[in-house]
């Protein structure tokens, strides 16, 4: 088995759900997987496993994240990853329909990224890509990949003061029963 593990030693007393927010959200999709991995068993806190993740670390203790990289590659493996554009700092990649972004536990678009992206050099290099503009399952389209901390703060930053716009177009086939005449711009 192809195990990698993360290991961060605690500075104060938190509950372990927010040390693995803190520290493992490079390597979990989103803040639910860093629930289901203290679940799993993923997670020790001075090699012991804990799956309560209320559970309260103290100063000193250390934390490990097990992080199961030959199953991931596995899935990711059945994933094509189009990278159009791609820099030291962030990525643009093509997700195809019916991909997942980043659910954890499915064969996604956000664990197949460091296995199609080169690593980033930069001091401040995330642990691995993360994915900027979610698509749902359903759509097709681009795809802002940051990689290092510099690029994904200033791209969230972006998004959220609306520099960011997303342009959807949609393709239908027939017309909707009762909805519009022929040639009516919807």
């Amino acid at each position: 088995l192809d195990f990698a593990n993360v290991n961060v030693v605690v500075e104060g007393n938190l509950r372990l759900r927010k040390v693995c927010k803190q520290h493992f959200r490079g390597h979990l999709s989103s803040t639910k997987g860093c629930e289901e991995a203290i679940r799993r068993g993923d997670v020790e806190v001075n090699g012991v496993v804990k799956v309560d993740s209320a559970t309260i670390v103290s100063a000193g203790d250390v934390v490990q994240l097990r992080i199961d990289s030959g199953a991931i590659a596995e899935r990711t493996d059945k994933l094509e990853v189009r990278v159009l554009c791609e820099d030291n700092h962030l990525a643009v990649v093509w997700k195809d329909s019916g991909v997942v972004a980043d659910m954890r536990g499915h064969c996604t678009l956000a664990l197949a990224l460091p296995y199609c992206l080169a690593a980033s050099n930069a001091t401040d290099a995330l642990p691995s890509p993360r994915i900027v503009n979610r698509l749902c399952r359903s759509v097709s389209g681009l795809v802002l990949v940051a990689k290092t901390h510099s690029s994904l703060e200033a791209l969230q930053r972006n998004a959220l003061q609306g520099h960011m716009c997303a342009t959807y177009r949609v393709v239908i086939q027939g017309l909707p029963s009762g909805c519009c005449s022929p040639g009516t711009r919807v």
